[in-house]
Order: C-alpha cells, then sequence, then structure tokens
C-alpha cells in the first residue's frame, strides 16, 4: 500500500531595513543537490558570532518517507546551523538575519562613540578626529590627528 501526503500552505514574512543600517546581516541556505542526508550543517560566510538578535526559520523542505516519526530540528551553535530529521532530506531551504551589536549601533542619531556613550558632538573640552573625541592633557596641544 502506498500513501501520498500533500501538504500545500502559503505564508508570507518579510523584514524590511534600511541600507543605513550596516550592522544587519541576512542569509540563506540552499541544499537542493537531491542527495538524501539526515544531517545538515551550514555556516554563514560572515562572522556572527556577535549578535544582538537573531530570526531563522525554514522556507520549505522535502523529506523521504521512511516512516519515522516526523521529526525536523534546526540549531544555531554561534558559528553555523545544524539541521537535523528522522528522515532524509532531499530538498532544504532556509533564511536568517541577524542584527549585529556595535558601540553605537543603538545610537541613531549620535554617531560619536566617546567614554562609554554615543554623543551627538564632543564636548568643548575634546576634538572630534572623525571617528571619536580627542581629550588632551593639560600640557598637550591637539595636533589635528
Amino acid at each position: 500500500m502506498t500513501t501520498v501526503t500533500q501538504v500545500q500552505a502559503l505564508f508570507i514574512s518579510y523584514i524590511a531595513y534600511g541600507s543605513e543600517y550596516s550592522d544587519i546581516y541576512a542569509g540563506s541556505y540552499l541544499f537542493d543537490t537531491y542527495i538524501a542526508s539526515a544531517n545538515l550543517v551550514h555556516t554563514p560566510p560572515a562572522n556572527l558570532t556577535s549578535n544582538m538578535v537573531d530570526f531563522y526559520g525554514l522556507n520549505g523542505f522535502i523529506l523521504n518517507n521512511n516512516e519515522a516519526g516526523f521529526r525536523i530540528s534546526s540549531s544555531w551553535s554561534g558559528n553555523s546551523f545544524k539541521f537535523e530529521t528522522n528522515s532524509n532530506y532531499r530538498y532544504l531551504s532556509y533564511n536568517y538575519i541577524f542584527i549585529l551589536g556595535s558601540s553605537c549601533s543603538d545610537c541613531k542619531g549620535y554617531p560619536i562613540y566617546f567614554e562609554n556613550n554615543c554623543v551627538a558632538y564632543c564636548p568643548t573640552t575634546a576634538n572630534f578626529n572623525g571617528k571619536t573625541c580627542v581629550t588632551c592633557i593639560a600640557s598637550q596641544r591637539w595636533n589635528g590627528t
């Protein structure tokens, strides 16, 4: 006896963000070689170990029907994704988005990092060198670099 089960669903989800956010990384993984595998691993090409928030999930999959209990799992180790099943994957589509941390990532409008704070401008006792505020001690004078 042969049985065929077909599941059809449409689920649309999106995250929109502007190009000004350089600390957001989005990617995808597609396994479509049609060579059966019960365990898959995907390592994103970027360093995502310092992420503050992450979203990830399955877009689609095809599994062998080997009469094992249905199970699909995915996990993030901090470096790579691991996908496991009781059956064998024939196709897997997976997407992810990471919000990475930086010293001023949540200080929109205040791009200068100075004394553990994000500020809009340097105090009058300091000079801006293009990245941060530079404070000279009383016996020194700022040379502009």
